[in-house]
């Protein structure tokens, strides 16, 4: 669990759930495939809760989303405004 906060999604094919992570900070860069239960550092099967995997994931999107319309016509909203931070 500790070394899953060092490691970065470098790399992604969503289709075939196959991804490409690095290593921080040392760089190294390892293939995962969670279809074939496969990693490149040896430490496989890692429990994955069922809400992150791509079949639910996918469930999201097969009902239509209502459109937002004109934000104009919105209520105001009283709450903090967040501002991007466009380096990160």
């Amino acid at each position: 669990m500790q070394g899953a906060g060092n490691i970065v999604v470098h790399r992604f094919d969503r289709r075939n759930e196959v991804f490409k992570v690095r290593e921080m900070p040392n760089g190294k860069v390892l293939a995962v495939d969670l279809v074939r239960w496969m990693c490149d550092c040896g430490h496989f099967p890692l429990y994955v809760n069922d809400v992150y995997k791509m079949t639910e994931v996918r469930k999201v999107y097969r009902f239509e989303f209502v459109p937002l319309g004109n934000p104009e016509t919105w209520p105001a909203y009283p709450g903090p405004t967040l501002v991007a931070n466009p380096v990160l």
